[in-house]
């Protein structure tokens, strides 16, 4: 047998992986995707159909008809498109292009899913691990059911693949740190920031930083000029990583410091104690008092991978090294984190920086099985290694999981499946036993047989359904919008809490605006405009802005409020409320479709319209105040936080005539008998701008929400323009690292 060379061996290992991910990835495809039953929406694929197809069908396709939109003018009076965490400038959602979006979800899904475990792969080869142990800690991995269920949001199964990419390279460049590791790990820096996860990037980094740091001591207490190499190149990096996502990044934190979280964008409206998962202290308490009948397969079986706890034990036990005990506290620590305000150390954590930014702390459980994951595989190379001496830990491996397994109900896929996936996975999983030493062959069959058994149950329960059904039960509501909508005016849906008819964003889809929608990034002053169209701060049954939940209430302020938003009709649960509080408001009554009525609203004030007169009000909330006034009149009146350029005439009338209605670009050509005041009911935010006649004025912000611009006497033609210079500066930043990393690739291969 030819012996091969270290090139060869290399590109031969890599060639091995992906093809061993790719089969996977095809199985996985089959029968998530093919096989799997169309479920009814509920909470688990909820964000799917509500957010993440919406938003990025909205976006591909537009750039699929050659449209490259940065603001979104659909949804809350308008807010910034591109700032938002979908991943639009991810490379990896190219299949979005060529596409139908229902599909690209689906395949680059699988795409990630065979990514996973290529990059856990090559992590554990760049670890030293035998070629059996890796391929067992990259299936872990792929196959762990927590990242099935995660399926059902691409972004935030996106971004956790590229946790073990990011470690592969960090690895590399300690081990040699060359200009083509440099920038190996800064595009895997990069990626991961552009795929549209901010709170699962952060998680990332909580692997990642304290990973480097320690790869770096360690080469540095050996040859210090060697450590601080590697930390330059660490760094470099680290820098060019940031600037490649500076195109998502710059207008994200733009977006984020001007929104209702916190200046990090990613928290809770107040960074609140969030409960996190109530499975993990159930599971303790059902582990600890052993009731079985207790024992719910929901808690038992996935997401944790738990079963992988002997693997990890015989790794610390067997595998005595700073880096594996590092990864068994990372899992430790981050399953009880995942417990959220169940425990108190969740408590102390938030008091540590970034520990308030988010919430979903269960989301953590990507780093428990992760590590778990990695763990398993160091215990498979242990066991090989160990030889005949490690026969004990394979029978307490494989009595722990026998008992576990028998002791665990039967989910709900029978238990004829469940005993052919086990005899199948056996059988076939124990054929690599007879490659490697007997111990380590069998703990893999074993393993991998329970994660095979643990994936059938997951995927049962939470399959990723089709999109083919968005919208079907609301098209008859969705056809009497566009029947009774009037071009420019906006839908307001009165009440409409997760998970009921209509879903958020069928306006992005269908081409209307709205006033009220599903965003989590929605702008601060969006958000306080909308409590006090609903009651008020001290209203106990307050607005619930993220998902778009704002029931009007019969008053004078909601009246004045939402004609101010230009929302021409608006749509309400009849079943919820009688009597009737929109027909006490002065709304129509326009038709009842399946449980969902729609109203006219005669009093919205047009998108575009002329003031003669206007008051000065820099207090926010005085502002407010001002608004629900019934002294000031909206109709005649403009409220500034600035006196206008050109002061208006008193008297003066005018008309306002949308002439051009784009997401990017709106135009108005007004008549007025004297000078005035144009007001445009489109959210001010910083890049838009105004001209009047192709010169250039300033643009202001009226009625503590929207835009106006002063028009002088005659006919002219104002046109606003949204040219963001977060954009811009984040599209610079990220070209000028692209060049970079793509210049020492180049140097790498010339020398």
């Amino acid at each position: 047998m030819p012996v091969l060379s270290n090139t060869q061996r290399r590109v031969s290992d890599l060639v091995a992986a992906a093809l061993v991910c790719t089969v996977v990835g095809a199985w996985y495809f089959q029968r998530i995707f093919l096989t799997a039953s169309t479920a009814a929406i509920d909470f688990v694929n909820y964000d799917l159909y509500a957010y993440a197809y919406p938003m990025l069908a909205y976006w591909f396709t537009g750039l699929r008809d050659g449209e490259f939109t940065l603001w979104n003018p659909y949804q809350a009076c308008g807010l910034p498109l591109a700032a938002t965490e979908n991943g639009f400038f991810y490379p990896l959602n190219f299949l979005h292009l060529m596409l139908p979006t229902g599909i690209a979800i689906g395949y680059t899904t699988v795409l990630h899913f065979a990514l996973a475990g290529f990059f856990q792969h090559q992590f554990l080869r760049a670890r030293h691990l035998a070629w059996p142990a890796c391929l067992i800690g990259a299936l872990t991995f792929m196959l762990m059911p927590l990242f099935v269920r995660t399926a059902w949001f691409p972004g935030c199964y996106n971004t956790t693949v590229w946790i073990a990419g990011i470690l592969w390279a960090c690895e590399r460049l300690v081990q040699r740190p060359t200009r083509g590791a440099v920038a190996a790990l800064a595009t895997a820096l990069g990626v991961q920031l552009l795929a549209g996860r901010s709170q699962l990037v952060v998680f990332g980094w909580y692997f990642f930083a304290p990973y480097a740091v320690g790869r770096t001591w360690s080469v540095w207490r050996h040859d210090r000029q060697e450590g601080r190499r590697v930390a330059v190149a660490l760094m470099c990096a680290v820098i060019l990583g940031g600037a490649l996502s500076a195109i998502q990044i710059i207008p994200e934190t733009e977006l984020a410091v001007n929104s209702m979280r916190s200046t990090a964008g990613i928290s809770a409206l107040a960074a609140e104690a969030y409960p996190g998962s109530p499975d993990i202290p159930e599971l303790w308490q059902t582990l600890l008092v052993l009731d079985t009948e207790r024992w719910d397969p929901a808690v038992i079986f996935p997401p944790y991978g738990w079963h992988l706890i002997g693997c990890a034990a015989v790794a610390v036990l067997l595998v005595r090294r700073r880096w594996v005990w590092f990864f068994a506290a990372v899992a430790a620590i981050f399953f009880v984190l995942a417990a959220g305000s169940h425990t108190p150390l969740y408590d102390v954590f938030r008091r540590l920086p970034t520990g308030d930014w988010f919430r979903v702390p269960e989301r953590m459980l990507s780093l428990t099985v992760f590590s778990l994951s990695v763990l398993s595989a160091v215990g498979v190379d242990a066991l090989a290694r160990a030889g005949g001496r490690a026969r004990w830990a394979v029978g307490l491996l494989i009595l722990s999981s026998v008992l576990i397994y028998w002791q665990t109900p039967a989910p709900s896929v029978g238990a004829t499946t469940l005993v052919t996936a086990f005899a199948s996975s056996s059988v076939c999983l124990l054929v690599p036993a007879v490659w490697v030493r007997a111990p380590a062959g069998v703990v893999m069959a074993v393993v991998l047989a329970m994660e095979l058994v643990d994936i059938h149950p997951a995927t049962h329960a939470h399959p990723t359904v089709s999109v083919a059904g968005y919208g079907r039960a609301d098209a008859a509501l969705r056809r009497g919008i566009a029947r009774e909508r009037a071009p420019g005016m906006r839908v307001f849906y009165s009440y409409r809490p997760i998970h009921y008819v209509p879903l958020p964003k069928v306006g992005l889809l269908d081409g209307f605006p709205t006033v009220t929608d599903y965003e989590p990034m929605t702008l601060r002053r969006f958000a306080d405009f909308a409590e006090q169209l609903h009651g008020g701060p001290d209203d106990p049954f307050g607005a619930v802005v993220f998902f778009g939940d704002m029931p009007l209430r019969a008053t004078a302020t909601s009246r004045r409020l939402l004609d101010l938003t230009s929302a021409q009709l608006v749509v309400q649960r009849g079943d919820l409320v009688e009597p009737d509080p929109l027909l006490a408001l002065g709304l129509e009554l326009v038709d009842d479709y399946g449980g969902q009525r729609l109203y006219r609203n005669p009093g919205a004030l047009p998108r575009a319209f002329v003031v003669s007169q206007y008051v000065l009000e820099a207090d926010e909330r005085a502002g407010l105040r001002r608004l629900a006034d019934p002294r000031f009149d909206p109709h005649a009146a403009a409220m500034l936080d600035a006196p206008p350029r050109l002061a208006p005439a008193s008297g003066a009338s005018g008309t306002a005539t949308l002439t051009e209605d784009q997401p990017d670009a709106v135009t108005v050509l007004v008549e007025t008998t004297a000078d005035a005041l144009l007001v445009l009911t489109d959210v001010a935010y910083a890049g838009w701008a105004a001209t009047v006649d192709g010169r250039p004025e300033p643009l202001q912000r009226a009625n503590y929400l929207f835009r106006a611009v002063s028009v002088p006497r005659g006919s002219h033609e104002v046109r606003f323009e949204f040219h963001p210079a977060s954009f811009r500066w984040g599209a610079a930043l990220s070209g000028v690292s692209l060049l970079t990393i793509l210049a020492l690739l180049f140097a790498r291969h010339r020398s």
